[in-house]
């Protein structure tokens, strides 16, 4: 058994915006959950997608996929992790800033456990560039494979159901 991981290097009164929820997504599964707890570690990837999509770090968001993911959004269907890196990419430069909400998630397993699907709504508050706040409700519809012990996106539909901006005053 290895030792348990340290949280020493996780500072509560981080001044910079994404820098707890980077960090706490940081720490191994392990300190999260137990290592068998297969459900947990999907709720956990959810929420280490928005806070790495939130702080514009598309290389972490894009260690959450597969190889060879597929994702379908507004924008079209993208195959492979390049196809997904040029759309996440293009996304983040368009905004300055947002905060992601996943709620009402529910996941299912394949037996063997090395497969899952999962549901979920989704609330985005982004500030644009041009100072507009644009708001999106939806929803994730998600397929996961295991590897090598760990949960990763293998395909993902992304609905923008309700969408809104706001006036810049």
């Amino acid at each position: 058994m290895s030792a348990a991981p340290s949280l020493s290097g996780f500072d509560v009164f981080a001044k910079e915006l994404f820098a707890p929820y980077l960090a706490i997504s940081a720490i191994p599964i392990e300190a999260r959950h137990g290592p068998d707890s297969d459900e947990a570690a999907i709720r956990d990837l959810l929420n280490e997608y928005c806070y790495c999509y939130d702080a514009g770090d598309v290389d972490r968001v894009l260690s959450l996929f597969t190889d060879d993911a597929v994702i379908s959004n507004a924008t079209g269907v993208h195959h492979g992790i390049l196809k997904i890196r040029k759309n996440y990419v293009d996304f983040v430069a368009k905004r300055r800033f947002g905060f992601h909400y996943v709620t009402n998630v529910t996941i299912r397993f394949s037996e063997p456990k090395d497969e899952a699907v999962a549901t979920s709504y989704l609330l985005t508050l982004n500030v644009l560039n041009s100072g507009q706040l644009a708001i999106v409700a939806g929803s994730y519809v998600d397929r996961f494979r295991k590897s090598n012990g760990s949960w990763r996106i293998a395909e993902r539909r992304i609905t923008a159901d309700i969408r809104s901006t706001t006036n810049r005053d």
